[in-house]
């Protein structure tokens, strides 16, 4: 039988983008709830350079942080799940570091505008600099893929290599950037401001009973999902070992049908991670 997990992801990543970058967690370095210094990593898709503002939303306010050309490169994360390792490649930044004017604790944070001017592979040179919309879910908890433990009770999926770059102090001589206090960059004023995109309807496809494997396996999809609700990718970011269940798990993905989440009030992409637990 098949037993469907499924869960609204993190702002992360399918193969299609919707932006040039994004950004991960801000990390407090001089305090524990509330700090002054931070720091971060800009993600992608792709390798290329990127200039960026970033918009926080903290106890005190929205704040803007004008990124100058970072350089995103390969960074693979490895995994252990109880019967493989295995490497989900990922692109992100060296760490930045950012001073805010006072103590204040991050609520969110989102790459409000980007361009990536040698990334031609992906089309966002020819488009220069581009205003991205806050991703679906904006400043609400989710299900973040990139945590050390992504398994279910009784499926451990281990991280191997976590970075700890983000979270040391920052090196003699390095960059600093500041924060500068900015206006709102959208209206919460609406019955739902935001809401991570959903799954409406999972269809089930049967498979020959020797076509499926004789074991438990879990695999996990990532679904981009575009404003209108529709299927912009997706694609295996946790594999099963097994790549006829995998298979199974991405034409399910496809063929199951999903609404758009919310930010500032209006329709907005975002990521759904799909997960399917097979209990033989």
């Amino acid at each position: 039988m098949f037993a469907w997990a499924l869960a609204a992801s993190a702002p992360a990543s399918a193969e299609t983008e919707f932006c040039p970058a994004s950004v991960g967690v801000l990390h407090p370095l001089d305090g524990d709830w509330t700090a002054s210094l931070y720091s971060f990593a800009l993600d992608a898709q792709g390798a290329r350079h990127v200039t960026a503002d970033v918009m926080v939303l903290t106890d005190a306010g929205w704040f803007d942080i004008a990124v100058p050309s970072t350089q995103i490169a390969e960074r693979d994360k490895r995994f252990r799940d109880p019967y493989q390792v295995f490497t989900y490649p990922t692109f992100t930044s060296a760490p930045v570091y950012v001073r805010f004017p006072s103590a204040v604790h991050v609520a969110a944070a989102f790459v409000a505008d980007a361009a990536a001017p040698d990334d031609g592979a992906s089309g966002w040179a020819a488009r220069g600099k581009v205003v991205c919309q806050a991703p679906a879910g904006f400043g609400l908890p989710s299900e973040p893929r990139a945590s050390g433990d992504m398994g279910v009770p009784g499926y451990p999926i281990k991280l191997l290599n976590p970075r700890t770059d983000l979270t040391a102090p920052p090196p003699a001589g390095a960059p600093l950037l500041h924060a500068v206090a900015a206006s709102a960059p959208g209206s919460t004023a609406c019955a739902v401001p935001a809401k991570n995109a959903t799954v409406t309807a999972v269809v089930n496809i049967s498979s020959p009973p020797d076509e499926m494997p004789s074991e438990r396996m879990i695999a996990m999809a990532e679904i981009a999902i575009g404003a209108d609700g529709k299927i912009a990718d997706e694609h295996i970011v946790v594999p099963s070992g097994n790549a006829m269940f995998d298979n199974h798990v991405l034409a399910t993905a496809r063929l199951s049908t999903y609404a758009a989440g919310r930010s500032f009030c209006r329709s907005a992409p975002g990521y759904y991670l799909f997960r399917v637990d097979y209990h033989p």
